[in-house]
């Protein structure tokens, strides 16, 4: 799951597939670009928190945004490094040289966290609802908003919990770890996948701390150990939301327009 082209691969002959390209060459992304509808994100194949990603609807933009890739990214190794350098025994594309070129979607996004141990998913009581920047007027491709819990029911949630299952034990084979998917609901009740990363969501632990009191760190290492456990039934005490902010210039945080009391 460290790498999203071999990620993207593996979901490519599943209901939950997103048309994508898988570039080293401008000229590539151009074609990528058009045959995609001319609606696509560009990302890296490694990195976390939006970083290099941008959402492309101009072909001068989509310019920019590979050159700026090309320009930062590689001086970033303690960062970005994957494991292409490992004699791996199959095709590895290479984070430094390739990039995602991705077919845009748009709907409910959300995040799910779970843990997997042997082959069982335990599943958290509730999904991370995400919110993009441009919901505040920003023409910015991060993700500012993760509320929890979600606005969504527990039947409107039992879907994504099933269709999880079946990515992470049929199709991903993952066990003895935590899981943090995000995912696109459709309308039509479809389900796509953004991202799956055999890790924890970012502030999650603290997150459902907040609202519930649980403790992710202990679900984590009963994974790893293999341990049968239960995650009890809880509702939650409150309502928070994590607001990530990445400045395009040095200075101090003052106020933020644009959201509602």
């Amino acid at each position: 799951t460290r790498n999203k082209a071999l990620l993207r691969r593996c979901l490519q002959n599943t209901h939950y597939h997103v048309p994508f390209f898988v570039v080293d060459n401008f000229l590539d992304a151009r074609r990528a670009f058009e045959v995609l509808g001319k609606d696509v994100y560009l990302k890296p194949l490694a990195g976390v928190k939006s970083r290099f990603v941008h959402h492309v609807t101009d072909p001068e933009v989509l310019e920019e945004a590979w050159k700026h890739f090309h320009n930062h990214y590689p001086a970033n190794p303690e960062r970005y490094e994957d494991f292409s350098f490992l004699r791996l025994p199959f095709e590895y594309p290479n984070p430094r040289h390739h990039m995602l070129v991705e077919k845009a979607l748009y709907g409910h996004q959300v995040a799910s966290t779970c843990f997997i141990s042997r082959d069982r998913v335990f599943h958290m009581p509730s999904v991370t609802d995400i919110y993009p920047a441009v919901m505040l007027g920003i023409p910015d491709s991060f993700l500012a908003f993760r509320i929890l819990p979600s606005k969504l029911s527990a039947g409107e949630q039992k879907p994504i919990e099933e269709a999880l299952e079946t990515i992470l034990l049929r199709t991903l084979r993952l066990s003895f770890c935590s899981v943090h998917a995000e995912l696109m609901l459709m309308q039509g009740h479809e389900i796509k996948v953004i991202e799956i990363a055999s890790r924890l969501g970012g502030y999650r632990p603290l997150m459902y701390q907040e609202v519930y009191g649980y403790d992710l760190s202990q679900y984590l290492l009963q994974s790893v150990l293999g341990e049968d456990f239960n995650i009890p039934p809880r509702a939650p005490e409150k309502y928070v939301s994590v607001v990530e902010i990445f400045p395009r210039s040095q200075g101090i945080f003052k106020s933020l327009e644009g959201v509602e009391d």
